[in-house]
């Protein structure tokens, strides 16, 4: 992530009005820069989507209090973190496909900022999935059933 500040893809002075006295940053256009910004952020969305879909379905029987977990519920996540994980990696594909066809140089991918929505959608399934692991929806949570 810290990578993708670090090269950031173009000059973002070019996307200001005109006019405006302000600049967010002033730097030459590299190729290189942005093709290592590219790549970096496709690991790091691919890696947010691994660990939707891989790690965090991974079986735990018992919570921290000594409680055990109801299986339907946990089934319930499980289906809610590869619905996540799977939307990362169509839109991350998305974006691949687009940059491979050169479609992100036509007026409507331009126009419309696709790539910063195919991202952006990206980041929001995982934060549904980040805020349902971390126990936010209540209807997906594990019923009490206290062992002995």
């Amino acid at each position: 992530a810290l990578l993708l500040l670090i090269f950031p893809t173009y000059d973002l002075t070019e996307r200001c009005e005109v006019g405006h006295k302000f600049a967010v940053t002033s730097l030459n256009g590299s190729k290189i820069r942005s093709g290592f910004h590219l790549i970096s952020a496709g690991i790091f969305l691919a890696s947010l989507a691994g660990m939707s879909i891989w790690l965090f379905t991974k079986k735990n029987q018992w919570n921290i209090s000594g409680e055990r977990i109801t299986r339907s519920r946990k089934d319930a996540r499980n289906v809610c973190y590869k619905w996540c994980g799977g939307t990362m990696f169509f839109f991350l594909f998305s974006i691949v496909i687009s940059f491979a066809t050169d479609w992100d140089e036509s007026s409507f991918y331009v126009n419309n900022s696709l790539t910063f929505w195919f991202e952006s959608f990206a980041v929001w399934s995982f934060g549904i999935s980040w805020m349902i692991k971390g126990r936010t929806f209540t209807f997906l949570n594990d019923k009490k059933e206290v062992v002995s």
